[in-house]
């Protein structure tokens, strides 16, 4: 008897054993393949970081990290000025104090501009160095939507989301700027990962872990709101969600960590926000809306899967688009709906409650909230965990193929890097192959939407570095005093995207001499020398304006950074 028991008790110590080795195998398994999903993101994020020039919001980023952000606003418009440098260096009196003061001159929260502040002390402006922590975040964010699923008890659908989010082009897109966005997407998976594990330790009646759990929702959801306002729109989900699932004490201790988390926020961070407000109230960033908004508006909201998951033409939907959004979302949904649980309703809230917020508030306000992927990217983890969910619901076979097409579609769209910046870099470099201390360097805008001079003013001049010259921004037609001060210049440089004439600043005494070829999102740069006395109508050549027919993406490689033209009375235009 005594011998048979015995035996008993090792044959289910070598069940438990075995059962034990294979639960550590499969751990290592799936955390070697995550692992490997983590390359390929960050060799999409990663390989093309330092391509692209800085454009405009980038700039702001440094700036309010150098705690400089309201420096940087102080654009002069119809003087001469001695070319201002911009403030987006670091400096002694840069610190966190002065980074949560310059926040007043912004539109987010602070946290990641102080991150941003001790990354550039580590590794400087460069172009990579600067876009490595966003692209860094960006990586991480896959684990929070991977261990959601592995915390479900969905294994497979965490690899399914975890290659999708890792080739998601607005992902992607937002891992290559010097924004918040990638940062905020990382800290509110987490917040949605811990409210899970909360709900589970909250519900046992042992107190052990509460307090660890509890503390660790409560700093994640307080960093979500001072990382990104939107932010705020995806932790509505949690509301929700409390309000479908919690009950009794679960429900009164999620309730008073909330709280409490919210109080903290607003004590650190609400009276810097209505700072903020007079500076938001005035910023041009969103265009108002045509008279058919509505229905531009129910278009983007169809096709916004699509837009989300990759590259589509910019600013541009269609029918079909979003005729392809839409079965795809409902398709997602109506196979979960067969198979509901509580991790579904987790990517469903992390999608459904922000865009829904979004479009109430783009119809309210008839301003296109739904056009710019910024807006709305907090919300692609839930799409792709909807998605990958969805998929794990299917026949194996039938998962195969749609996991294939879903894939292959995505990189045939996908185009890196994922954002076409302008080439302010070749700008300065042709303006620094000629502008000389005595020369006028304008950049025009005259009938030409304003918000051009800071949107490329600023990358421009920021490569172009300490060059000394004389500089006039120009959105309105000069006056006569400032006419006569600009024809007193014997070299004036323009640079315009004005594509109707030659913007001769002073065609009277000022005739073309050399013209840049077209740079992408820039426009021209143009090089007027004066003449001897008045100019007759008649006297000089005015060249043909080049056309803005190149492609939406100008490789490097194609431009010729010294590509000026001498004009002649003869010939016409002739490469130098």
């Amino acid at each position: 008897m005594t011998s048979h028991s015995s035996a008993l008790v090792t044959t289910q110590d070598s069940s438990h054993n075995a059962k034990r080795a294979q639960r550590t195998s499969s751990r290592i398994a799936w955390g070697a393949m995550i692992f490997l999903v983590f390359i390929l993101a960050g060799g999409v994020r990663f390989s093309t970081l330092g391509q692209e020039d800085y454009w405009l919001d980038e700039l702001h980023s440094m700036a309010s990290s150098a705690g400089k952000r309201g420096e940087f606003e102080l654009f002069s418009y119809g003087k001469i000025l001695q070319k201002p440098a911009l403030s987006t260096g670091l400096d002694q009196d840069s610190s966190v104090r002065s980074v949560w003061g310059a926040m007043r001159h912004d539109s987010h929260p602070p946290t990641y501009f102080v991150i941003l502040l001790w990354w550039r002390r580590l590794w400087g402006d460069g172009e990579l160095a600067l876009r490595s922590l966003s692209a860094g975040f960006s990586v991480l964010s896959i684990l929070p939507v991977a261990l959601l699923m592995r915390f479900a008890g969905r294994q497979r659908a965490g690899l399914f989301a975890g290659l999708l989010l890792a080739l998601s082009y607005s992902h992607i897109q937002m891992a290559q700027q010097i924004r918040p966005y990638s940062l905020s997407i990382l800290v509110t998976g987490f917040s949605y990962l811990a409210l899970m594990v909360a709900e589970d330790r909250w519900a046992r009646r042992s107190v052990r872990g509460h307090v660890v759990v509890s503390v660790a929702y409560g700093a994640l959801v307080y960093l979500a709101v001072l990382t990104h306002y939107f932010a705020g729109l995806a932790l509505l989900g949690h509301v929700v969600y409390a309000a479908l699932r919690f009950r009794g004490l679960v429900l009164r201790r999620w309730a008073v960590v909330a709280v409490v988390a919210a109080l903290a926020a607003g004590i650190t961070w609400l009276g810097p926000f209505f700072a903020q407000l007079a500076f938001i109230r005035f910023q041009p960033w969103l265009s108002p809306g045509t008279p058919d908004h509505g229905m531009h508006t129910a278009l983007r909201l169809a096709d916004l899967p699509i837009r989300l998951l990759m590259h589509c033409a910019p600013f541009k939907t269609s029918v079909l688009q979003s005729l392809a959004g839409l079965v795809l979302l409902g398709g997602c949904l109506i196979l979960l709906a067969r198979r509901w649980s509580r991790i579904a309703l987790v990517f469903t809230l992390w999608y459904c409650v922000p865009v829904l917020i979004l479009l109430t508030l783009d119809l309210w306000t008839q301003k296109e909230l739904l056009k710019h992927l910024r807006y709305p990217v907090i919300v692609v983890p839930g799409l792709v965990g909807l998605i990958a969910l969805a998929m794990d619901a299917l026949r194996p076979s039938l998962r195969v193929v749609t996991l294939g097409v879903l894939l292959v579609a995505m990189i045939l769209r996908l185009e890196l890097p994922a954002t076409a910046l302008p080439h302010a870099r070749v700008a300065a470099e042709q303006l620094r192959a000629e502008v000389t201390s005595d020369d006028l360097v304008i950049y025009d805008a005259i009938d030409w939407p304003p918000d051009w001079i800071p949107q490329f003013y600023a990358p421009v001049s920021y490569y172009l570095g300490d060059v000394p010259h004389l500089t006039l921004l120009l959105r309105d037609p000069m006056s006569d005093e400032l006419r006569e001060q600009v024809e007193a210049f014997q070299r004036i440089i323009v640079v315009s995207p004005r594509i109707d004439a030659i913007p001769n600043p002073s065609a009277d005494r000022h005739e073309l001499a050399a013209q840049s070829s077209y740079i992408h999102q820039i426009g021209w740069i143009y090089l007027f020398t004066r003449t001897e006395g008045p100019r007759s109508k008649v006297q000089g050549l005015k060249p043909e304006v080049r056309s803005l027919g190149l492609p939406e993406r100008w490789p490097r490689s194609d431009v010729r950074v010294n590509s000026f033209h001498r004009v002649s009375r003869n010939t016409g235009v002739q490469p130098l």
